[in-house]
């Protein structure tokens, strides 16, 4: 069945092997518009996260000094009410991002290691023209992961500088009622927060350097035994 394709005598027959082009350009056409459509949306979702964060922190270092004046104390508690809200909604964001990701991204982290172990155990064994695909497929993963991870990390940092800036505030000389939205922030900024896989482990920079560690790791123990074969 693989060798005629279906009943289709690619090996001997010219039309049927144009046939065969045609169908496999299709094939690998849809299927790099999936994968760059699952990588992308999922690196455009975790940006959109970390740019959420960005703009709180920005947000709350524009709130105006505390005054004795009520006018300005009124507008000074909506403000920070819609500031609170907003921080609200950003973790609620997040949280969606999770749900979403957690799952595509352990599955590549988990490809990743099993492509580039095995990739490494090719290159070992033989070097010849197929040395092209393994080392593209063994780039792609790695631009993935590395992205996943730099974004994770990112997201993680711009969550915690919500925190930073509250604290940086004078908020111990503003009113009690401010203070208590002020706690409200900074209890929020106390959970950790990033984009995980599958619970198991945190997406960041140091989880890409644990992926390669365990890779080599592994083609290690891997070659030894195919040695003692």
């Amino acid at each position: 069945m693989e060798q005629e394709f279906y009943w289709l005598h690619i090996r001997t027959n010219f039309a049927h092997y144009h046939i065969f082009v045609g169908l496999s350009i299709f094939a690998y056409t849809a299927c790099g518009f999936f994968q760059l459509l699952k990588v992308t949306t999922t690196c455009f979702m975790i940006k959109y996260s970390s740019l959420t964060y960005r703009l709180i922190s920005a947000k709350v270092k524009m709130l105006p000094q505390p005054t004795d004046d009520d006018q300005r104390s009124k507008v000074h508690v909506q403000d920070l009410k819609k500031l609170v809200d907003l921080h609200r909604k950003a973790y609620g964001i997040t949280d969606v991002i999770e749900e979403i990701c957690q799952i595509p991204v352990a599955m590549e982290f988990f490809s990743c290691v099993i492509v580039w172990c095995l990739g490494m155990i090719y290159i070992s064994q033989k070097i010849d023209i197929n040395l092209i695909n393994v080392m593209l497929i063994f780039s792609i993963t790695l631009l993935q992961v590395f992205g996943y991870s730099y974004l994770g990390s990112e997201l993680a940092e711009e969550a915690e500088a919500v925190g930073k800036a509250i604290y940086d505030l004078p908020w111990y000389e503003h009113s009690v009622e401010l203070q208590r939205f002020y706690r409200l922030i900074i209890q929020r900024t106390q959970r950790p927060t990033g984009i995980t896989g599958v619970k198991f482990f945190i997406v960041q920079r140091t989880s890409f350097a644990t992926v390669v560690q365990m890779s080599y790791s592994y083609y290690l123990v891997l070659k030894d035994l195919l040695n003692k074969l």
